[in-house]
């Protein structure tokens, strides 16, 4: 862990000043942006967000990520948002997918696929661009 210049007397500040020395150095302490538990399941996902412009993951917090990972029940994700908000880097931890650029409906489908597994692909909502005279009630 790296103390945290910017907030001198953040918890994580405090945190590394009581454990300092304690344990050998080369593990990970870090946050989480998102943390899901699914009661029903007893499953977890965990996700990483980054600004398009942010700096990347370190070392550490892969390791942690992939370790966490690695758990029965639980699914990590790495999501990078680009800065036009409207895609974003997304990568599954576990199997190290390569990272795939997304749209957030994509997103929002590989959520929905997470939390309801095996259900059929929700349809794409009609707009009148994609609407067909079939569609039409007359």
């Amino acid at each position: 862990m790296t103390f945290l210049e910017k907030d001198p007397e953040g918890i994580s500040n405090l945190f590394e000043r009581w454990t300092k020395g304690i344990a050998p150095r080369g593990g990970s302490f870090m946050n989480l942006d998102c943390l899901i538990h699914d009661k029903h399941g007893n499953r977890i996902l965990a996700q990483e967000w980054k600004w398009e412009n942010e700096a990347p993951i370190s070392g550490g917090q892969w390791l942690a990520l992939r370790g966490l990972s690695e758990k029965p029940g639980v699914t990590v994700w790495y999501v990078r948002v680009m800065n036009d908000r409207q895609h974003m880097e997304w990568q599954d931890v576990a199997t190290q997918t390569q990272k795939q650029l997304i749209t957030v409906a994509e997103y929002q489908e590989k959520f929905r696929q997470w939390w309801f597994p095996g259900t059929p692909p929700k349809p794409a909502p009609t707009t009148p661009e994609t609407m067909t005279s079939d569609m039409l009630r007359w």
